[in-house]
């Protein structure tokens, strides 16, 4: 997945208070996991797709802004 041209992944949860080990249990991504490896995307487009009903499209690119580091950042589109 990190060399695929274009990926296209599901990042369902971002707040920090949500607690990773239940969202892993139910097969879904918190914005956490995507940053610590952030160095292992190597693809030309990343989608983040599927967000929690929970947040608002402003709330979601403004976690996304303040987390992800900038080499992956400008690969990264959302799919409000």
């Amino acid at each position: 997945m990190y060399d695929a041209k274009i990926l296209i992944t599901e990042v369902s949860f971002i707040r920090p208070n949500h607690r990773r080990e239940k969202i892993h249990k139910f097969g879904h991504m918190h914005l956490d996991d995507v940053v610590e490896r952030a160095d292992r995307f190597h693809n030309e487009l990343v989608i983040f797709s599927h967000f929690s009903t929970r947040y608002h499209p402003q709330e979601i690119r403004r976690f996304i802004d303040g987390k992800l580091p900038p080499h992956l950042a400008e690969r990264v589109k959302l799919w409000l």
